[in-house]
Protein backbone atom coordinates (compact mmCIF):
# COMPACT_ATOMS: atom_id res chain seq x y z
CA UNK A 1 0.00 0.00 0.00
CA UNK A 2 1.14 3.53 -0.77
CA UNK A 3 1.91 5.16 2.54
CA UNK A 4 2.19 8.99 0.77
CA UNK A 5 -1.75 7.75 -0.79
CA UNK A 6 -2.70 7.21 3.45
CA UNK A 7 -1.15 10.41 4.74
CA UNK A 8 -2.81 12.36 1.95
CA UNK A 9 -5.84 10.66 2.35
CA UNK A 10 -5.35 11.17 6.01
CA UNK A 11 -4.49 15.23 5.79
CA UNK A 12 -7.98 15.62 3.67
CA UNK A 13 -9.70 13.44 6.72
CA UNK A 14 -8.38 16.38 8.95
CA UNK A 15 -8.89 19.28 6.80
CA UNK A 16 -12.69 18.25 6.41
CA UNK A 17 -12.70 17.44 10.23
CA UNK A 18 -11.33 20.85 10.56
CA UNK A 19 -13.81 22.61 8.36
CA UNK A 20 -16.67 20.63 9.96
CA UNK A 21 -15.69 21.82 13.33
CA UNK A 22 -15.23 25.59 12.36
CA UNK A 23 -19.22 25.37 11.03
CA UNK A 24 -20.44 23.65 13.98
CA UNK A 25 -19.21 26.51 16.04
CA UNK A 26 -20.19 28.81 13.71
CA UNK A 27 -23.41 27.75 14.26
CA UNK A 28 -23.41 27.73 18.28
CA UNK A 29 -22.45 30.96 18.35
CA UNK A 30 -25.24 32.15 16.41
CA UNK A 31 -28.01 33.59 17.93
CA UNK A 32 -31.35 33.72 16.76
CA UNK A 33 -31.65 36.46 14.65
CA UNK A 34 -28.67 35.80 12.97
CA UNK A 35 -29.83 31.94 12.45
CA UNK A 36 -33.09 33.51 11.49
CA UNK A 37 -31.34 35.99 8.91
CA UNK A 38 -29.33 33.71 7.36
CA UNK A 39 -32.24 30.81 6.76
CA UNK A 40 -34.85 33.58 4.90
CA UNK A 41 -31.34 34.83 2.73
CA UNK A 42 -30.90 30.94 2.24
CA UNK A 43 -35.03 30.25 0.96
CA UNK A 44 -34.20 33.26 -1.76
CA UNK A 45 -31.15 32.45 -3.44
CA UNK A 46 -32.49 28.46 -3.19
CA UNK A 47 -35.51 30.09 -5.70
CA UNK A 48 -38.14 29.15 -3.03
CA UNK A 49 -39.63 32.48 -3.37
CA UNK A 50 -38.66 35.77 -4.86
CA UNK A 51 -39.01 38.12 -1.94
CA UNK A 52 -40.37 37.67 2.15
CA UNK A 53 -40.95 39.58 4.62
CA UNK A 54 -41.11 37.96 8.40
CA UNK A 55 -41.52 39.65 11.92
CA UNK A 56 -41.15 37.64 15.37
CA UNK A 57 -42.48 40.14 17.85
CA UNK A 58 -44.17 40.44 21.77
CA UNK A 59 -47.38 41.92 22.53
CA UNK A 60 -45.81 45.49 22.86
CA UNK A 61 -42.59 45.36 21.03
CA UNK A 62 -41.05 44.15 17.44
CA UNK A 63 -38.17 41.47 18.44
CA UNK A 64 -36.94 40.41 14.95
CA UNK A 65 -37.99 41.63 11.38
CA UNK A 66 -36.35 40.79 7.92
CA UNK A 67 -38.08 41.97 4.36
CA UNK A 68 -35.58 40.83 1.50
CA UNK A 69 -35.68 39.39 -1.86
CA UNK A 70 -37.37 40.86 -4.95
CA UNK A 71 -40.73 42.65 -4.95
CA UNK A 72 -40.75 43.79 -8.66
CA UNK A 73 -38.35 41.22 -10.86
CA UNK A 74 -39.25 44.40 -14.31
CA UNK A 75 -38.06 47.16 -12.30
CA UNK A 76 -35.73 44.88 -9.24
CA UNK A 77 -37.20 46.55 -6.81
CA UNK A 78 -36.35 44.71 -3.62
CA UNK A 79 -39.00 44.02 -1.17
CA UNK A 80 -38.86 46.75 1.85
CA UNK A 81 -41.24 46.66 5.65
CA UNK A 82 -43.74 48.94 3.59
CA UNK A 83 -44.51 46.60 0.76
CA UNK A 84 -47.73 45.19 0.88
CA UNK A 85 -49.13 41.69 -0.15
CA UNK A 86 -52.44 40.06 -0.64
CA UNK A 87 -53.57 37.96 2.30
CA UNK A 88 -56.00 35.62 1.24
CA UNK A 89 -57.52 33.18 3.77
CA UNK A 90 -55.94 34.95 7.07
CA UNK A 91 -59.15 37.22 6.81
CA UNK A 92 -60.90 35.30 8.29
CA UNK A 93 -59.47 35.42 11.91
CA UNK A 94 -61.08 39.02 11.24
CA UNK A 95 -64.40 37.70 10.21
CA UNK A 96 -64.74 35.58 12.91
CA UNK A 97 -63.77 38.33 15.65
CA UNK A 98 -65.91 40.48 14.40
CA UNK A 99 -69.00 37.76 14.60
CA UNK A 100 -67.57 37.73 18.25
CA UNK A 101 -67.93 41.45 18.59
CA UNK A 102 -71.46 41.16 17.26
CA UNK A 103 -71.87 38.48 19.86
CA UNK A 104 -70.47 39.61 22.37
CA UNK A 105 -73.11 43.19 22.40
CA UNK A 106 -76.08 40.81 21.76
CA UNK A 107 -76.68 42.00 17.92
CA UNK A 108 -76.36 38.08 17.37
CA UNK A 109 -75.91 34.86 18.75
CA UNK A 110 -73.51 32.55 17.26
CA UNK A 111 -75.24 29.44 18.59
CA UNK A 112 -78.33 30.37 16.75
CA UNK A 113 -79.08 29.17 13.19
CA UNK A 114 -78.42 31.65 10.43
CA UNK A 115 -81.57 31.54 9.08
CA UNK A 116 -82.50 33.96 11.89
CA UNK A 117 -80.17 36.35 11.01
CA UNK A 118 -80.17 36.03 6.59
CA UNK A 119 -83.16 34.48 4.77
CA UNK A 120 -81.20 34.35 1.56
CA UNK A 121 -78.79 31.85 2.32
CA UNK A 122 -79.32 28.29 3.84
CA UNK A 123 -83.16 28.83 4.79
CA UNK A 124 -84.13 26.07 6.45
CA UNK A 125 -80.78 24.31 7.10
CA UNK A 126 -80.04 23.50 10.69
CA UNK A 127 -76.75 25.27 10.36
CA UNK A 128 -75.41 27.64 13.48
CA UNK A 129 -73.78 30.69 13.32
CA UNK A 130 -70.80 28.74 15.56
CA UNK A 131 -70.53 25.94 12.72
CA UNK A 132 -69.60 28.44 9.98
CA UNK A 133 -67.20 29.97 12.36
CA UNK A 134 -65.33 26.46 13.06
CA UNK A 135 -66.09 24.84 9.79
CA UNK A 136 -68.35 22.40 11.28
CA UNK A 137 -71.63 23.60 9.34
CA UNK A 138 -70.70 20.81 6.57
CA UNK A 139 -70.71 23.18 3.30
CA UNK A 140 -69.17 22.04 0.45
CA UNK A 141 -65.25 23.87 -0.41
CA UNK A 142 -64.90 24.84 -4.12
CA UNK A 143 -61.84 25.63 -5.43
CA UNK A 144 -61.89 29.61 -5.50
CA UNK A 145 -58.59 30.61 -7.56
CA UNK A 146 -61.13 31.71 -9.97
CA UNK A 147 -62.83 34.06 -7.62
CA UNK A 148 -61.34 37.04 -8.78
CA UNK A 149 -61.19 40.23 -10.56
CA UNK A 150 -58.56 42.80 -11.73
CA UNK A 151 -57.78 45.63 -9.50
CA UNK A 152 -59.00 47.86 -12.08
CA UNK A 153 -62.32 46.55 -12.39
CA UNK A 154 -62.90 46.84 -8.82
CA UNK A 155 -65.01 50.14 -8.73
CA UNK A 156 -67.44 48.22 -11.35
CA UNK A 157 -67.22 44.50 -9.55
CA UNK A 158 -70.50 44.02 -7.90
CA UNK A 159 -69.84 41.74 -4.78
CA UNK A 160 -73.64 41.35 -3.43
CA UNK A 161 -74.35 39.25 -6.85
CA UNK A 162 -70.96 37.16 -6.60
CA UNK A 163 -72.25 35.79 -3.37
CA UNK A 164 -75.41 35.16 -4.19
CA UNK A 165 -74.26 33.28 -6.98
CA UNK A 166 -71.97 30.79 -5.07
CA UNK A 167 -74.36 30.69 -2.75
CA UNK A 168 -77.08 29.67 -4.64
CA UNK A 169 -74.44 26.66 -6.30
CA UNK A 170 -73.45 25.85 -2.77
CA UNK A 171 -76.12 26.09 -0.50
CA UNK A 172 -76.34 22.46 0.40
CA UNK A 173 -73.97 20.59 2.57
CA UNK A 174 -72.14 18.11 1.68
CA UNK A 175 -72.55 16.21 5.21
CA UNK A 176 -73.87 16.90 8.42
CA UNK A 177 -73.58 20.34 10.43
CA UNK A 178 -71.40 18.90 13.21
CA UNK A 179 -70.41 16.05 12.26
CA UNK A 180 -66.67 16.90 11.02
CA UNK A 181 -64.73 19.32 10.18
CA UNK A 182 -64.63 20.44 6.71
CA UNK A 183 -63.04 24.03 5.43
CA UNK A 184 -65.25 26.03 3.56
CA UNK A 185 -64.85 29.45 2.07
CA UNK A 186 -68.57 30.43 1.30
CA UNK A 187 -69.51 29.38 4.69
CA UNK A 188 -67.47 32.73 5.38
CA UNK A 189 -68.86 34.63 2.64
CA UNK A 190 -72.14 33.62 4.63
CA UNK A 191 -70.72 34.97 7.66
CA UNK A 192 -69.75 38.45 5.78
CA UNK A 193 -73.38 39.08 4.33
CA UNK A 194 -74.34 38.09 8.92
CA UNK A 195 -72.57 40.93 9.63
CA UNK A 196 -73.79 42.95 7.01
CA UNK A 197 -76.93 42.59 7.79
CA UNK A 198 -76.99 42.47 11.77
CA UNK A 199 -74.37 46.14 11.87
CA UNK A 200 -75.77 48.19 8.96
CA UNK A 201 -72.74 47.99 7.32
CA UNK A 202 -71.22 46.75 4.31
CA UNK A 203 -68.37 43.86 5.59
CA UNK A 204 -65.48 46.12 4.54
CA UNK A 205 -66.69 49.06 6.40
CA UNK A 206 -67.56 46.75 9.51
CA UNK A 207 -64.11 45.31 9.17
CA UNK A 208 -62.24 48.89 8.78
CA UNK A 209 -64.11 50.90 11.83
CA UNK A 210 -64.30 48.03 14.02
CA UNK A 211 -61.33 46.07 13.90
CA UNK A 212 -58.64 48.17 11.38
CA UNK A 213 -58.90 52.03 12.41
CA UNK A 214 -58.89 50.91 16.44
CA UNK A 215 -55.16 49.85 15.84
CA UNK A 216 -52.58 51.21 17.03
CA UNK A 217 -51.13 51.53 13.47
CA UNK A 218 -47.43 53.09 12.82
CA UNK A 219 -46.21 54.87 9.71
CA UNK A 220 -45.50 52.34 6.74
CA UNK A 221 -47.94 49.54 8.47
CA UNK A 222 -51.06 48.42 6.28
CA UNK A 223 -54.32 46.59 6.44
CA UNK A 224 -57.23 47.21 4.11
CA UNK A 225 -59.65 45.34 1.17
CA UNK A 226 -57.61 47.93 -1.89
CA UNK A 227 -53.77 47.99 -2.77
CA UNK A 228 -52.82 51.26 -0.98
CA UNK A 229 -52.14 54.37 -2.40
CA UNK A 230 -49.24 55.83 -0.11
CA UNK A 231 -47.06 51.88 0.05
CA UNK A 232 -45.58 49.75 -3.24
CA UNK A 233 -47.41 46.36 -3.26
CA UNK A 234 -45.62 43.47 -4.18
CA UNK A 235 -45.81 41.71 -7.37
CA UNK A 236 -47.24 37.51 -6.95
CA UNK A 237 -45.53 34.98 -9.05
CA UNK A 238 -45.98 31.22 -9.81
CA UNK A 239 -42.73 28.90 -10.98
CA UNK A 240 -43.08 28.95 -14.45
CA UNK A 241 -42.32 25.63 -14.90
CA UNK A 242 -44.70 23.74 -12.48
CA UNK A 243 -48.01 21.62 -12.55
CA UNK A 244 -50.31 24.20 -10.76
CA UNK A 245 -49.11 27.02 -13.39
CA UNK A 246 -49.67 24.40 -16.14
CA UNK A 247 -53.20 23.64 -13.98
CA UNK A 248 -54.31 27.66 -14.46
CA UNK A 249 -55.04 27.12 -18.26
CA UNK A 250 -57.94 25.04 -16.84
CA UNK A 251 -59.21 27.17 -13.82
CA UNK A 252 -58.94 31.02 -15.34
CA UNK A 253 -57.86 33.60 -17.95
CA UNK A 254 -54.34 33.50 -17.90
CA UNK A 255 -54.18 35.84 -20.68
CA UNK A 256 -55.78 38.74 -18.19
CA UNK A 257 -54.34 37.89 -15.15
CA UNK A 258 -50.94 37.03 -15.93
CA UNK A 259 -48.19 38.93 -17.69
CA UNK A 260 -44.79 37.66 -18.79
CA UNK A 261 -42.03 35.62 -17.07
CA UNK A 262 -38.60 36.60 -15.84
CA UNK A 263 -35.96 34.48 -13.72
CA UNK A 264 -38.19 31.23 -13.57
CA UNK A 265 -41.35 32.86 -12.84
CA UNK A 266 -44.93 34.16 -14.16
CA UNK A 267 -46.16 37.08 -12.46
CA UNK A 268 -49.89 37.99 -11.80
CA UNK A 269 -51.56 41.46 -12.76
CA UNK A 270 -52.64 43.22 -9.24
CA UNK A 271 -55.93 41.54 -8.40
CA UNK A 272 -58.49 41.57 -5.73
CA UNK A 273 -60.58 38.28 -4.46
CA UNK A 274 -64.10 38.40 -5.19
CA UNK A 275 -65.55 37.43 -1.75
CA UNK A 276 -63.89 39.48 1.17
CA UNK A 277 -65.15 38.39 3.94
CA UNK A 278 -62.88 34.88 2.88
CA UNK A 279 -60.43 36.25 1.71
CA UNK A 280 -60.01 40.14 0.75
CA UNK A 281 -57.44 41.45 2.71
CA UNK A 282 -54.28 43.33 1.47
CA UNK A 283 -51.41 44.41 4.14
CA UNK A 284 -47.72 43.77 5.14
CA UNK A 285 -46.23 41.76 8.08
CA UNK A 286 -46.24 44.81 9.70
CA UNK A 287 -49.93 45.65 9.90
CA UNK A 288 -50.78 41.85 10.46
CA UNK A 289 -48.33 41.73 13.70
CA UNK A 290 -50.33 44.53 15.21
CA UNK A 291 -53.29 43.13 14.86
CA UNK A 292 -51.71 40.43 16.36
CA UNK A 293 -50.17 42.38 19.24
CA UNK A 294 -53.42 43.74 20.28
CA UNK A 295 -55.10 40.41 20.35
CA UNK A 296 -52.09 39.18 22.41
CA UNK A 297 -52.93 42.03 24.69
CA UNK A 298 -56.73 41.60 24.90
CA UNK A 299 -57.42 45.39 25.82
CA UNK A 300 -58.67 46.76 22.45
CA UNK A 301 -60.99 44.43 20.65
CA UNK A 302 -62.78 42.76 23.05
CA UNK A 303 -63.39 41.35 26.55
CA UNK A 304 -60.68 38.58 27.75
CA UNK A 305 -63.41 36.47 28.10
CA UNK A 306 -64.78 36.57 25.03
CA UNK A 307 -61.28 35.76 23.33
CA UNK A 308 -61.40 33.06 25.85
CA UNK A 309 -63.95 32.10 23.30
CA UNK A 310 -62.40 32.56 19.72
CA UNK A 311 -59.67 29.96 21.46
CA UNK A 312 -61.61 27.33 23.28
CA UNK A 313 -61.34 24.17 21.89
CA UNK A 314 -64.22 22.91 19.36
CA UNK A 315 -66.25 19.51 19.77
CA UNK A 316 -67.52 17.62 17.08
CA UNK A 317 -70.96 16.01 17.27
CA UNK A 318 -68.72 12.69 18.01
CA UNK A 319 -67.40 13.80 20.97
CA UNK A 320 -63.93 14.71 19.00
CA UNK A 321 -61.96 17.68 19.12
CA UNK A 322 -61.91 19.82 16.02
CA UNK A 323 -59.16 20.90 14.08
CA UNK A 324 -60.33 24.23 14.66
CA UNK A 325 -61.26 27.13 16.87
CA UNK A 326 -63.34 29.64 16.46
CA UNK A 327 -61.39 30.90 13.20
CA UNK A 328 -57.60 29.56 14.07
CA UNK A 329 -56.20 26.42 13.60
CA UNK A 330 -54.54 24.95 16.86
CA UNK A 331 -50.74 23.85 17.11
CA UNK A 332 -47.34 23.34 18.85
CA UNK A 333 -43.98 24.33 18.52
CA UNK A 334 -41.43 23.13 21.42
CA UNK A 335 -44.41 22.16 23.59
CA UNK A 336 -45.61 26.03 23.07
CA UNK A 337 -49.30 25.78 21.95
CA UNK A 338 -49.60 28.69 18.64
CA UNK A 339 -53.12 29.40 16.98
CA UNK A 340 -52.45 30.21 13.59
CA UNK A 341 -53.99 31.07 10.17
CA UNK A 342 -52.72 30.45 6.88
CA UNK A 343 -53.32 32.61 3.44
CA UNK A 344 -52.44 31.46 0.18
CA UNK A 345 -53.65 31.80 -3.55
CA UNK A 346 -52.51 33.05 -6.69
CA UNK A 347 -49.37 34.37 -6.43
CA UNK A 348 -48.78 35.19 -2.77
CA UNK A 349 -48.77 33.10 0.14
CA UNK A 350 -48.59 34.00 3.99
CA UNK A 351 -49.31 32.71 7.79
CA UNK A 352 -50.14 34.63 11.28
CA UNK A 353 -49.71 33.10 14.39
CA UNK A 354 -49.45 33.72 18.45
CA UNK A 355 -47.99 31.94 21.11
CA UNK A 356 -50.49 33.46 24.08
CA UNK A 357 -48.26 31.33 26.34
CA UNK A 358 -45.07 32.84 25.84
CA UNK A 359 -46.77 36.76 24.86
CA UNK A 360 -45.37 36.39 21.48
CA UNK A 361 -46.11 35.93 18.04
CA UNK A 362 -44.62 36.12 14.12
CA UNK A 363 -45.71 36.88 10.44
CA UNK A 364 -44.34 35.52 7.77
CA UNK A 365 -45.32 36.93 4.39
CA UNK A 366 -44.51 35.26 0.39
CA UNK A 367 -45.30 36.68 -2.68
CA UNK A 368 -45.12 33.42 -4.57
CA UNK A 369 -48.03 31.41 -5.03
CA UNK A 370 -49.27 28.76 -2.22
CA UNK A 371 -52.46 27.00 -2.11
CA UNK A 372 -52.27 25.00 0.85
CA UNK A 373 -51.28 25.42 4.58
CA UNK A 374 -47.49 24.80 4.88
CA UNK A 375 -46.73 25.68 8.67
CA UNK A 376 -43.85 27.45 7.44
CA UNK A 377 -44.02 29.58 10.81
CA UNK A 378 -42.31 25.92 12.27
CA UNK A 379 -39.21 26.14 10.40
CA UNK A 380 -38.45 30.00 11.32
CA UNK A 381 -39.55 30.52 14.53
CA UNK A 382 -37.98 27.49 16.13
CA UNK A 383 -34.55 29.64 16.09
CA UNK A 384 -36.21 31.42 18.96
CA UNK A 385 -37.21 28.45 20.75
CA UNK A 386 -34.05 26.44 20.59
Amino acid sequence: MNINRILSAAGISFALFLVSCATNRESIYMNPNEETERFLRHIIEKEETPGVQYIFFSSDSILYEFSGGIADMETGDTVTPRHTFNGFSVTKTFTSLAVMQLHETGKLDINRKVSDYTGDFLQGKEITIKQLINHTAGLSNPLPLNWAHLAEEDPQFNETEFISRIMKENSEPDNEPGRKFSYSNPGYLVLGEIISKVSGLSYRDYIKYNIIQRLDHADGEYLGFTISDGLPHSTGYIRKWSFLNLALNFMFDKDKFMGESAGGWSKFRNFYVDGSAYGGLIGNARGFATFLQTVLRQDTLLRKETFGLIFEDQMLSNGKKSEMTLGWFRGELAGNVFYTHAGGGGGYYCEIRIYPGLNKGSVIMFNRTGVSKEDYLDKVDRFFFE
